[in-house]
């Protein structure tokens, strides 16, 4: 919830948040919005099949965790990670990040 506090803070409208990969896989495939902040874990269950439903839709996306990306998800090297635990400037200069904007 924190951050989608600070989106909100810097002037964004969230869509969301989704707590499972069910919620969030329903998001991915239906929801408008510009962009997406996944968490690589929601409740245990990786978030790789939402960030493939992104991709397929072409709409920007970077991760959110603890931990890096398993090394066996290669299809997603290169996606913006934002290292928990972030402040509010993270969060906003990696919305601004070149990597991301461009999807």
């Amino acid at each position: 919830m924190l951050i989608t506090d600070m989106l909100e803070d810097l002037g964004h409208e969230v869509v969301g948040p989704a707590h499972d990969l069910n919620e969030g896989l329903a998001l991915a495939q239906t929801a408008a919005f510009d962009c997406a902040i996944l968490d690589i874990s929601l409740n245990g269950r990786s978030s790789m099949p939402i960030a493939d439903t992104l991709r397929q839709r072409g709409l920007p996306f970077m991760f959110a965790s603890g931990y890096p990306p398993d090394p066996e998800d290669a299809g997603f090297r290169g996606v913006p990670l934002l290292q928990k635990p972030f402040n509010m400037k993270q969060v906003e200069d990696a919305l601004d990040h070149e990597a991301f904007r461009a999807g």
